[in-house]
């Protein structure tokens, strides 16, 4: 299964631009690659074999940068790939990297290579997440709740109503988006009165990393003011794409003793 490219990505502050004095050629922003690794669906921690990630501007060439898993302890599993860029290809040094260059993105050990994607340049001072994916622990390429579970326990099979560290089940966390290992990481709302009327906030989480290729994350706010009546959905705001914003919603003061909810669910394009 070819590595999948995950979508977060954001860019780095203006950064100073300086001539280089190896080629005279001009800097530029460095791009910025990270994320975990999964080959063979098999999640990579510091306790394997060293393993290295490695940019390259040929598939056997030489790296323009690597990393060796674990070297950054903050980093823990995840890799982390400063690429030096250059705005015009030097005269000499043909080993540098330019907007428009086609990357290609290596994992490798003792063994030799073991994994491999590509990643084209679009833009300098990029900071992009790139997830490697090579297959699935129970024999089906790209199962999403299968690479959720080697994402964050390293293996398949565990019991989806289990109690998770941050005491929601595990099912509930995979949905949520929230980290299961992370006593303070779970969904929840902040509601407080502006005068009469109630504002209700939370984090509303894009779907990305490994377990959420090709879903999306959606929230709904519902509330009641008798549990004996049910739960009635707070129009608008009943379909939010979650994109990593935080949603602020002002309610109305015809309900000042309403209780309120949000759903969150995951849905395919």
């Amino acid at each position: 299964m070819k590595p999948i490219l995950l979508l977060r990505s954001l860019f780095l502050g203006t950064l100073l631009v300086h001539a280089s004095d190896a080629f005279g050629g001009l800097s530029a922003p460095d791009t910025v690659l990270y994320g975990a690794l999964v080959i063979n669906g098999q999640a990579l921690t510091t306790n394997d074999p060293p393993t290295f990630v490695e940019a390259r501007l040929t598939p056997g060439g030489p790296a323009l940068a690597r990393y060796q898993l674990g070297a950054d302890s903050a980093l823990g599993n995840n890799y982390l790939l400063a690429i030096p860029l250059e705005e015009m290809r030097p005269a000499s040094g043909t080993n540098v990297a330019t907007v428009g260059n086609i990357l290609f993105i290596v994992v490798r050990d003792a063994n030799g290579d073991r994994a491999q994607t590509t990643l084209t340049l679009t833009e300098r001072g990029l900071v992009q997440r790139l997830d490697f994916n090579s297959g699935s622990s129970n024999g089906v390429p790209g199962d999403p709740f299968d690479d959720w579970q080697i994402a964050h326990y390293g293996r398949t099979g565990i019991n989806t109503n289990a109690i998770a560290a941050n005491g929601q089940s595990i099912w509930a966390n995979y949905i949520a988006g929230t980290d299961p290992n992370d006593p303070n990481s779970r969904f929840a709302l902040s509601v407080s009165l502006l005068g009469d009327r109630p504002t209700i906030s939370f984090l509303g989480l894009g779907a990305h990393g490994l377990g959420y290729e090709g879903v999306s994350r959606y929230y709904a706010i519902e509330f009641t003011t008798n549990l004996e009546s049910g739960w009635f959905g707070l129009s608008p705001f009943t379909n939010i794409l979650g994109t990593d914003q935080v949603v602020t919603i002002t309610g109305t003061s015809s309900h000042p003793t309403a209780i309120y909810r949000a759903r969150v669910w995951l849905t395919t394009p």
